[in-house]
């Protein structure tokens, strides 16, 4: 955009000349001919670095494939002029593998307004096992996405956000990582696989700040579950589970529950825990107010009837207000659903003329995904014109 805008005329060359925010897009170099690059474009990309100054710029680097084969100490030019301008990123995105030439130099470049850093999973599996990735002095640095490896040397103990990617690894030093991480906000994990079972611990990590955390996990209980066990989160609002391996219904995630009591948010997907494990998780929930439950095959009639709220009968997560639910098993009663979804509405004028407020909060957000009639869309419908935010969606499995 930059570009065209500098060329439709003189004076509109001189104005983006003179903006530098025009200038500050992303900036991507790198790939498999990034080494042969003409003279003449790596002069375009030190002039195009130029006009964004003072301004920082969000920078991705991919390695140089001649560069990966050949282990050359050399750096392409383009490279050279990225660097120079180092105190000036504001995000950092490095595809591997890089020669460990390019790993050192940018080790020693200042990076004073770094924000943002993606280290992608092949920059950790295939670079020279002796190259040591030092982030160095970066005060900004607060979000960091990296496979969980000590080929990185960054600033835990600022972070606000991390995501890490577990492959092949421990749980011990994943949650060695997490104890630097005094200030962390948000975390989310990716765990594919631990290469051995972890040893038992007696200590729990207090995570004071942690106010969401995602686990995408596909190894069994016996890896997981010491992981979970060993995490405690009094400030979490936000929980996301997806997993396709069996995971400790409800021991596990009950514990956890108890040592993280304030969660608001509750996201299960891929996941097959029976409907008298997800009552048990729910009960755990007082404070919920938003729950989502995505291809979780066990859900039947039984935990639907579990959220129906009647009058002068104790609820359960009485604060629920929001609900997202795709049930892929063809288990459920329509009736059922209606009903328990109808036992929690009530139109401004209906609150208005009773007694005494409900128990329970009133929905505010509801979509289902399942099997249904039409019969049950339409009804359905007739809460959305009442004003409930509802969607339906039918599809066929």
């Amino acid at each position: 955009m930059a570009f065209r805008i500098s060329h439709v005329c003189t004076h509109w060359n001189q104005i983006a000349q003179s903006t530098p925010l025009l200038w500050t897009g992303p900036i991507a170099v790198g790939g498999s001919r990034c080494a042969d690059i003409p003279e003449d474009a790596v002069d375009g990309m030190r002039g195009w670095l130029a006009r964004s100054a003072p301004l920082s710029v969000p920078v991705s680097i991919e390695a140089v494939r001649r560069v990966q084969t050949q282990r050359t100490e050399g750096i392409p030019a383009i490279f050279e002029e990225l660097l120079k301008i180092s105190p000036r990123w504001y995000s950092l995105t490095i595809r591997g593998p890089h020669s460990p030439a390019f790993l050192k130099r940018l080790s020693h470049h200042e990076k004073d307004s770094l924000e943002e850093v993606d280290l992608g999973w092949s920059v950790d599996s295939l670079c020279d096992s002796a190259t040591v990735l030092s982030l160095g002095a970066t005060p900004r640095l607060r979000r960091v996405s990296m496979t969980s490896s000590t080929r990185f040397v960054i600033p835990f103990a600022q972070l606000t956000t991390l995501a890490l990617t577990c492959a092949e690894f421990l749980p011990d030093a994943s949650l060695d990582i997490l104890a630097q991480c005094g200030n962390l906000v948000e975390a989310s994990f990716y765990v594919s696989s631990w290469i051995e079972l972890p040893v038992p611990r007696t200590d729990i990590l207090t995570l004071h700040h942690l106010r969401t955390l995602s686990l995408d996990v596909f190894i069994d209980s016996r890896y997981f579950a010491p992981f979970l066990n060993g995490i405690c989160a009094p400030a979490l609002e936000k929980f996301c589970l997806a997993s396709s391996a069996t995971i400790v219904w409800p021991e596990t995630l009950t514990a956890f529950q108890l040592r993280s009591p304030n969660i608001t948010l509750l996201e299960i997907r891929y996941s097959a825990p029976t409907s008298d494990d997800l009552r048990v998780a729910l009960s755990h929930a007082p404070l919920l107010t938003h729950l989502e439950l995505i291809d979780c095959l066990e859900i039947d009639d039984a935990l639907i009837h579990t959220l129906h709220y009647s009058d002068g009968v104790t609820p359960l997560v009485p604060r629920l207000r929001s609900l997202i639910l795709d049930v892929r098993a063809n288990v459920l009663s329509e009736n059922v659903m209606a009903s328990m979804i109808a036992s929690r509405w009530w139109t401004d004028e209906q609150l208005a003329s009773l007694s005494r407020p409900p128990a329970v909060a009133r929905w505010t957000h509801v979509r289902l995904k399942h099997v249904f009639s039409d019969s049950f869309v339409d009804t359905m419908k007739d809460l959305h014109r009442q004003g409930l935010d509802m969607g339906t969606q039918k599809t066929q499995y």
